[in-house]
């Protein structure tokens, strides 16, 4: 690679890897009832960081 080149690579993380289960307790018991309600592949939660 080139100076200034830039190298990026994929990971995955588990939720409970990235995020405490403590703070975000209210978002994931919604996120359980709509896939009691709409199945596990009709459920994602999508976020935006902007810093």
């Amino acid at each position: 690679m080139a100076a200034g080149d830039r190298l990026f690579r994929v990971g995955h993380l588990r939720r409970k890897d990235a995020v405490p289960a403590s703070e975000w307790s209210a978002v994931w018991s919604v996120m359980r009832t709509l896939a009691n309600l709409h199945g596990d592949e009709g459920v994602r939660l999508v976020v935006w960081f902007d810093g």
